[in-house]
Parts: C-alpha cells; structure tokens; sequence
C-alpha cells in the first residue's frame, strides 16, 4: 500500500476527474500486474470523500467486490458519459488572463 500511495494520486472535487484517475489506476495496476481481487480495496483511500460517502451507501458486494464493479458504479453516480465530456468543451470559454495550457487543463 506504502508504494501505491508513492504513484497514485487523489482527484480533486470535481467529478469529471475521476475519469483520469481511474485510468491512472488501470495503467499502474496493469504494469504492477495487481490482482483483480485487491484493486478496488487499493484505490479506496485515493478517492474523493463524495466517492467514500457513496460507498457506504452501496451493495457491500459492490463496494468490496472487483474494481470493474467499483467503477462503474462511480460512473454512475456521478453521471459521467460522453456527452457529460461534450457539453463541458462545448460551454468553455477561455477568459483573457488564461493561457490556453491553462484552459485545456481545467
């Protein structure tokens, strides 16, 4: 745990966030060849404390299970889609005093 606490990071409040911390995970728990069984309960203490609130009001088999199931209840309750992604790039708006790096960013 001490090690995937070194690379893995935790995702601020906005929810869209979550989509590139899980895909971190997927990609640390790939390289580190970490068993389907434990993921879920590693990525636990990186999630944003919305994301553990919603967890104690979950199955325990969903919550404790693998780490598909995890995710896609995380999805789901966040309401996090393709078309969630299409309306945040259609409604941005660059301000004068943000540098475009900036703004791809947020």
């Amino acid at each position: 745990m001490g090690c995937n606490a070194c690379i893995c990071y935790s995702y601020g409040a906005d929810p869209i966030e979550l989509i590139s911390f899980l895909r971190n995970c997927e990609q640390l728990f790939a390289v580190y060849d970490v068993p389907a069984s434990l993921q879920a309960i590693l990525i636990r203490p990186f999630l944003s404390d919305r994301a553990r609130t919603y967890l104690t009001k979950i199955d325990p088999q969903v919550s404790a299970g693998y780490y598909i199931q995890l995710k896609d209840a995380l999805l789901q309750v966040f309401k996090l889609s393709a078309n969630v992604y299409l309306e945040r790039f259609n409604t941005c708006i660059k301000s004068a005093d943000d540098t475009y790096v900036f703004l791809l960013q947020s």
